[in-house]
This record gives structure tokens, sequence and C-alpha cells, in this order.
């Protein structure tokens, strides 16, 4: 099975392309946990973006409190989404699941196009670079499928990530405190005079975090980080620290052209 946790899209993409080449269906990580693996699935693939250079709450939270049949072994897979790098995540994602008594494998990185925009100097991707990174996708996901049954056959753990500059410092060092600072739900701020009340961002949010009481947004403060609703919205009426009329948006297609 591949368990897929997708915001803008691009993680869910990667999740169906892997599916039809391995044979596997695609179940989302619910906004209610706990996941249960069903008894004799002997492969998962976790399928997630990156949040600070590391897995995102809901995906950490999913590996600690998943329930799982112990009567076989289950082999566990990665395969990550990011803008440019991923330092530790497969580390991160390894250590969690050895604290289940999980046996990991494979671990990769699939390059696709930016979606953090909420720092100065963090933007989504012009379009003709976004275009080639999603052009390069089906070939990246095809390779990863092959890694992943080579290893299953080997049973050798296996990692082909992309870690980047100074990856221990941006895993270890700056992710707890960029999640705990930078990703707060009190930091949105909604144009009334914009919003329209479509319920876009309601819809878009992965997690169940926004309500529309009075038609407008309402955060409920379990917000991930991920801005899909700050994306979807087809006002801009929604803006995050830096992210306002000056950064792009983006959502990922639901299939590549071929």
């Amino acid at each position: 099975m591949i368990l897929c946790y997708s915001a803008t899209g691009n993680s869910l993409l990667a999740a169906r392309l892997l599916a039809e080449r391995l044979g596997e269906s695609v179940c989302m990580i619910p906004a209610s946990l706990p996941v249960r693996i069903p008894a004799g699935e002997r492969r998962v693939v976790w399928v997630s973006p990156v949040y600070g250079w590391s897995l995102p709450r809901i995906v950490r939270k999913a590996i600690e409190t998943m329930e799982t049949d112990r009567a076989g072994v289950t082999r566990h897979h990665l395969v990550a989404t990011c803008g440019d790098d991923s330092g530790y995540t497969d580390a991160v994602w390894r250590r969690l699941l050895r604290r289940k008594g999980q046996h990991t494998l494979g671990a990769f990185t699939v390059i696709m196009p930016n979606t953090y925009v909420a720092l100065p100097g963090f933007d989504t991707d012009p379009a003709e670079l976004e275009q080639r990174k999603l052009a390069g996708v089906p070939a990246r996901v095809d390779a990863i499928a092959g890694m992943i049954e080579e290893a299953e056959k080997s049973g050798t753990p296996l990692s082909d990530v992309t870690r980047g500059a100074m990856p221990h410092a941006k895993t270890y060092l700056i992710h707890r405190p960029f999640m705990r600072m930078l990703v707060r739900d009190s930091l949105f701020r909604t144009d009334t005079a914009r919003c329209t009340g479509c319920g876009a961002c309601e819809k878009a949010c992965p997690v169940g975090n926004i309500t529309r009481p009075d038609s407008t947004p309402v955060w409920r403060g379990r917000c991930e980080g991920c801005l899909a609703c700050f994306h979807t919205c087809p006002r801009h009426a929604i803006s995050y620290l830096d992210a306002g009329d000056r950064k792009g948006r983006y959502r990922a297609p639901d299939k590549l052209q071929n």
C-alpha cells in the first residue's frame, strides 16, 4: 500500500505514478489518526512532502501512532517530495519506524516545484523551471520503483536522496524552531474585501483545520504549514508572513501530459 500525505498535490501526483508502476493502491493519511496497516500488508510506501527539512507533523504522528499486525514483516519505504533538498528527512523517518519495531528499506526524494513562499527569498519556481521539474517526475518515479523492487529482493536498505548543503544543521538545528515559531496559523490574515466566502480554502486544507462560521476562514490551531489555503484561494485573499500578492501560487496537476 502507498500511504500519502499531500497538500498542494506534488506528493499525490508522485504517489499515483508510483501506484501505477508498482500495482499498489494509494491511501491518504487522514486528519483523524491512527493509521491502520492491514494484516498481511508486506509493503508500505510513505509518500510525503518535506517541511522544514524533515517530516510534516501529521506524518510523524501517523508513524508514532500507527497500528499494525506484528504477525508478518512489513517493509517500509519513503518517497519524499521537495523543491530543492531534504536534509536528513530520511534518517528521521527511519528512526521513527525503528522505534515502532518496523523494517525500513528504501528512502528516496523526488524534486518537484517549490511551494514554500512564506519567508523572504522563498517563492514558487519560474514557469520554465516548474515545467522542467514536472517533466522529470515520471522518469524519477519509475527509477524509484525499480530501486524499491531491487531493495526488497536484496533486503539491503538503500537511500537515494538529495540532502543539500548543511543537511545536519537544517534537520536537527533549524527544523524544530522553524516549526515552533513559523508554523502557526495565527500568522494567517484574510483580506475580507477580497474574500467571497467560496470555501476553496476550507476544501483545500488536508487536515480539516479551517472552518467558515461567517463565510471567511477561521484556522483552528493545528496547522501543518502546507499553505494549501494560500495557494488555492482564487481571489488571493489569504496572506501568511511574507506570502502575499508578490508571491506565486502553485497547485500540482492531477496528471502529467505525455
